[in-house]
């Protein structure tokens, strides 16, 4: 089974920490970035397919289908599925 993680604000500080960790352990990352970081994405290219960049912009109504796209494609990428609860 792939581990995979998803990491919002991955272009600095302490998620581009996280994002170094994750790797390391060998987790499959996405990880979301407001604006690029020269860093980040030399450690992309360093990765190749663990490391998958993910363009954020401020929530609006244009962007919800965007997101809506780029999540349905993470899930598939992942075989990911909502966990079940029992009641």
């Amino acid at each position: 089974m792939n581990r995979t993680v998803l990491i919002t604000g991955a272009n600095m500080g302490r998620g581009l920490t996280l994002v170094k960790q994750f790797l390391q352990g060998g987790y499959e990352v996405f990880a979301g970035v407001y604006q690029s970081a020269m860093d980040l994405d030399a450690l992309a290219e360093e990765c190749g397919s663990l490391l998958a960049l993910i363009p954020l912009m401020e929530s609006g109504r244009s962007d919800l289908h965007r997101l809506s796209w780029q999540s349905s494609a993470l899930v598939r990428r992942t075989e990911w599925t909502f966990p079940t609860y029992a009641s």
